[in-house]
């Protein structure tokens, strides 16, 4: 699978992430992170997105396999670890948790 295109679009996909709702979670998670994981290496937090992606995909009767929703919701964490200020770029996120997700649901 080309893993940079689904990362591109969520990231070029803005105006679907500030559906208030959807931005009002973004924060609340940001918040949440700042809090409980202010000493996590980055590779601990994609250790927790890649599990949190797993259990959304699972809430909403996704196939653990859909790209488009994978994608949709690590476009939602990384902007969570943007806004917490975990990572600086988008891509630094979204690669190599679009990477692993992939490998251990193999």
């Amino acid at each position: 699978m080309d893993y940079v295109i689904y990362c591109m679009s969520a990231e070029a996909n803005e105006a679907n992430y500030n559906q208030p709702s959807t931005k009002a979670s973004i924060e609340e998670e940001a918040e949440y992170w700042l809090t409980h994981f202010k000493n996590y290496s980055k590779e601990q937090l994609i250790g927790y997105t890649i599990e949190a992606v797993r259990n959304n995909m699972k809430f909403m009767k996704w196939e653990e396999d859909d790209i488009e929703g994978v994608a949709w919701f690590l476009g939602i964490y990384t902007r969570v670890a943007l806004k917490a200020g975990f990572v600086d770029s988008f891509a630094d996120f979204c690669m190599p948790a679009m990477r692993r997700y992939y490998e251990i649901i193999k």
